[in-house]
């Protein structure tokens, strides 16, 4: 009797602490020096907004980090300076992201990739995004738009800037 006491002890213990290891997860929470940040780079100034991330990264560990640094690789590409959005890209962990990093992070990329004259590889990161966060979705398009006619598809580089227009509002698209 004591044995098998002893043993659903154990094994009450070892599934209680992998319960609570699977509810544990690290969830990166947003500072208000973050959300700031953010905020910044939402109302149309991309630099004090990557000065900032890049702050913010430097003092996080982890998915947090991996977050503001995607973040700020994206503010110093709207400023202007890919080659430093390039160098903080190489710093993060693209697997940690979540939300609007992940896509700020992959439209980059996307980007960079015609930037580079690579369009498939700028296809590839535009691929599997079902909802895009509004103020992307035009940057979005373009960028699958410029892909596509570099690829050699007219067709869908007319639909992808059609719909483009679209969401602008665009009365021609009408």
């Amino acid at each position: 009797m004591k044995n098998r006491t002893c043993r659903m002890t154990a094994l009450s213990l070892a599934l209680a602490t992998l319960m609570g290891c699977a509810t544990t997860a690290s969830i990166p929470t947003s500072s208000p020096a973050l959300a700031a940040a953010i905020g910044q780079l939402e109302a149309g100034q991309p630099r004090e907004a990557a000065i900032a991330l890049e702050a913010q990264a430097a003092s996080l560990r982890g998915a947090a980090r991996s977050q503001a640094l995607a973040d700020a690789a994206w503010a110093w590409h709207l400023a202007g300076d890919s080659a430093r959005a390039q160098s903080l890209l190489t710093q993060l962990t693209a697997r940690q992201l979540t939300g609007t990093s992940v896509q700020r992070h992959a439209l980059l990329q996307a980007e960079l990739a015609n930037a580079a004259g690579q369009p498939a590889q700028a296809l590839g990161w535009l691929a599997n995004q079902a909802v895009i966060h509004a103020p992307l979705q035009a940057r979005w398009q373009l960028a699958s738009a410029a892909a596509q006619e570099a690829s050699g598809d007219g067709f869908a580089a007319a639909a992808a800037l059609a719909r483009t227009a679209t969401k602008r509002g665009d009365p021609r698209a009408q």
